[in-house]
């Protein structure tokens, strides 16, 4: 009730009810606002957006104020707001909730990689509103009868994956929550991701195998397998991995052959294209390969594998959905052995910065690859594990795949502590490289 925000310059009473809230610099804060009428970006062309935007200011300037740094949050809600495409739809729906102001000054306090997804699809955030967002994170199981349901009125293919786009949306920013106020922890946000990651494909294939048999285009449901390579098959993603996925086919029949290929590719491609809604996910190369093989085939490079002196990477496959006459032979070609998949990235240098994605990934790979050793050398090896996935993990929420971590926000750095339960960045910064110690990469 003390806020005067409309004046050029604070009055005595808003300058003290703004630096009771955190903010350091009361009058930048006021030209900020000020400026968002000035100016008026795309979001605020139209006079309504405007009023909403008034409206739902002292509640935003008030949510922002619980931020680690009050002035910074405050500038990155402006940086976010110029990014609007429009404003009237998005700034209506903040305003009519305030949790929903709250929760986006987090994510602009902790997560700029997040807002900025936000931003470009503002669309997304709608998602916080719906019945069971804040509350226990579905399973695999529940995560396919949702999207069934989702899918089920779908008249094309691409009406269906447009649908599913939303859904994987909706459901990755519930994860992406979770984890920024700690509900979950890296480890389980990857299973959640992974699961999510699973149930799409299955879901997105189903749907167009049931299609193309209804339409004819399909003389015979085909004998058909996906299996997962890389995090997605270690059940490891982060909100910014890529799928490894290679659908199988039985051996002996062109008509499967091209149903399973038909398949395969339409599904591939719907996941990974850039739409209006955003891709849902990106996908890695499989190198040489196709995205389709045959059993005959995994049986031959699995028991015969080729010389690898190119450094191709090999890794292990699982299954993630297998026809009845495919499940028992793909398990028994499988049985713990690797394939050659795509290319080694470049070795971790011994100087690497301890906090880059890369450097992370392979120290995990080492330590949760490590054969069985001593109750204790287990014990450390777990707690770096653990510690591992949350610094993994909060990276790519709040910087991206590409996080520098060189000058953190004061959000994201207090974030992450906490995350890692550790008191300063030197006390973090101990405690990683004593885990890359363990993981032999210094």
């Amino acid at each position: 009730g003390a806020l005067r925000l409309d004046g050029e310059v604070p009055d005595e009473a808003t300058g003290e009810a703004l630096a009771s809230m955190g903010y350091r610099d009361p009058a930048a804060v006021l030209d900020c606002l000020r400026g968002w009428q000035a100016d008026r970006p795309a979001a605020l062309e139209s006079e309504r957006a405007r009023r909403e935007l008034k409206q739902l200011t002292p509640g935003l300037v008030e949510a922002c104020g619980h931020a680690v740094d009050p002035d910074a949050c405050i500038l990155a809600f402006d940086r976010f707001l110029r990014s609007l495409p429009e404003g009237v739809q998005f700034l209506s729906m903040l305003g009519a909730s305030p949790p929903l102001i709250a929760l986006l000054a987090e994510i602009l306090s902790a997560a700029p990689a997040l807002a900025e997804d936000l931003a470009r699809y503002p669309r997304r955030l709608e998602a916080a509103l719906t019945p069971g967002f804040h509350g226990p994170l579905p399973d695999r199981r529940l995560l396919r009868a949702d999207l069934r349901e989702t899918l089920g009125g779908a008249q094309s293919f691409g009406e269906a994956s447009v649908a599913a786009a939303r859904w994987v949306h909706d459901h990755r920013l519930q994860v992406a929550v979770a984890l920024l106020r700690q509900r979950v922890d890296g480890a389980q946000a990857g299973q959640l991701l992974s699961d999510l990651a699973e149930s799409l494909v299955r879901c997105l294939t189903e749907w167009l195998e049931r299609d193309l048999l209804a339409r004819g285009e399909l003389a015979a449901r085909p004998s058909l397998a996906i299996l997962a390579w890389g995090p997605l098959a270690t059940r490891d993603l982060t909100l910014h991995a890529r799928l490894g996925l290679r659908f199988l086919h039985a051996s002996g029949t062109s008509a499967g052959e091209e149903g399973v290929t038909e398949l395969a590719v339409r599904v591939l491609e719907a996941m990974g294209a850039e739409t209006a809604e955003g891709r849902m996910f990106a996908l890695l190369p499989n190198g040489d390969e196709a995205a389709t093989t045959s059993l005959s085939d995994l049986r031959r490079h699995c028991e015969a594998p080729p010389p690898d002196p190119d450094g191709r990477v090999r890794s292990a496959f699982r299954v993630v959905f297998a026809a009845d006459d495919l499940a028992q032979p793909i398990a028994d070609i499988l049985d713990g052995r690797q394939m050659p998949v795509g290319r080694n990235e470049d070795p971790v240098a011994p100087d690497a910065n301890p906090y880059d994605l890369a450097v992370l990934d392979a120290a995990l790979d080492r330590l949760t690859d490590a054969a069985d050793c001593e109750a204790e050398q287990a014990k450390l090896r777990a707690e770096a594990v653990y510690l591992l996935h949350q610094v993994r993990a909060v990276l790519c929420l709040c910087l991206g795949r590409h996080a520098e971590i060189a000058d953190l926000p004061a959000g994201t750095e207090a974030l992450l502590l906490r995350a890692c339960d550790a008191e300063d960045r030197d006390h973090l910064d101990a405690r990683l490289g004593a885990a890359l110690t363990l993981a032999n990469l210094r």
